[in-house]
């Protein structure tokens, strides 16, 4: 995941703030939730229950200032 400031920047750690993570292990999903920016963002990271397959949701108002960028790739 990338975040960027609105020059261009990108976002380092420490510029992540109110930081909350949890695990539902019974579902396989994390929810981290922080504010980059002034700006909420909240990953959802789910794992199959059988398969070697990740499926990551972000919601933010970022992503439509395209301030997200997502650093995924697929493994066969």
């Amino acid at each position: 995941l990338r975040l960027t400031f609105p020059d261009g920047r990108p976002a380092q750690v420490d510029d992540l703030r109110e930081l909350r993570q949890e695990l539902d292990l019974w579902h396989g999903v994390i929810v981290s939730r922080f504010v980059f920016d002034g700006q909420p963002v909240s990953v959802q990271t789910a794992c199959h229950p059988r398969q070697d397959i990740v499926a990551i949701r972000i919601r933010s108002p970022l992503v439509a200032a395209g301030r997200v960028e997502k650093l995924a790739q697929q493994v066969a």
